[in-house]
């Protein structure tokens, strides 16, 4: 299988055009491994981005930046494509220790004087209520009767974009029932969802001929904040395999 690795960096980001996240989101429909590499690069870049900014003397980080740039190759390989996701892992980890650190080293502190990082809170883009477990109280499923395809499931993720972040409209042509089954189905299929994800919308149809679930979500950042990306799942019904998924940029 070849591995889209060029994509996968701007695909985590948001920074990437419509066409080649359409040829992302069918590689990663059916890929496991890429799909865990952008969870954890994900979480990474989550955490990167949720804690506060420290002053560095220069003397430490000019080096080090000068290194980085001067040593900076592309990424082809498949080990070298684990190593992307694992150095952003990393990453994230040495910078929440410096965090901690670099206020003792050079007398500073952190906003309420105790030097330590804070537990992250629903305000600060800790993990949400609103999980998948928590949405069984929220969201029904809409039982359509009729075949969607490709164009079908794009047209989910754009809408919902359009109005997010408020949940979308539902199909009023629709009959309702209860989400348990669906919402363990798309658990079960392996699709790349955490914590900051919103399940705002279920649906039972078929996909091209094939029972199937489908779950729209918004993605990240958490913490009540909008969301940055809408994600569709279509997963079968009888074995809960991924069929497949579209993704929109809000």
């Amino acid at each position: 299988m070849t591995h889209p690795e060029d994509l996968l960096a701007g695909y985590v980001d948001g920074t990437l055009p419509e066409d080649e996240r359409a040829v992302a989101d069918a590689h990663l429909a059916g890929c496991a491994t890429c799909r865990d590499e952008i969870q954890i690069a994900a979480h990474a870049v989550a955490a990167l981005s949720a804690l506060p900014e420290e002053p560095v003397p220069f003397g430490v980080t000019g080096p080090v930046l000068a290194e980085a740039r001067r040593s900076a190759t592309p990424r082809r390989s498949l080990w070298e494509r684990y190593q992307w996701a694992a150095g952003l892992a990393a990453a994230a980890s040495l910078v929440l220790i410096a965090g901690v650190l670099l206020p003792q080293l050079t007398g500073g502190s952190s906003d309420d004087g105790t030097g330590a990082l804070r537990a992250p809170t629903a305000e600060s883009g800790g993990a949400s209520d609103a999980t998948l477990g928590a949405s069984e109280e929220a969201v029904q499923v809409e039982i359509l009767g009729r075949d969607l395809d490709d164009r079908d499931v794009k047209s989910l993720a754009k809408e919902a974009a359009q109005v997010a972040p408020a949940a979308p409209e539902r199909d009023v042509t629709a009959s309702f029932a209860e989400p348990g089954d669906a919402i363990s189905c798309l658990v079960a299929s392996g699709a790349t969802i955490d914590d900051r994800d919103v399940l705002v919308r279920v649906i039972q149809a078929t996909y091209l001929g094939t029972p199937a679930y489908l779950g729209v979500l918004h993605e990240g950042p958490g913490g009540g904040l909008p969301p940055q990306r809408i994600v569709v799942w279509v997963v079968s019904s009888a074995d809960c395999a991924i069929l497949t998924l579209a993704s929109q940029n809000v």
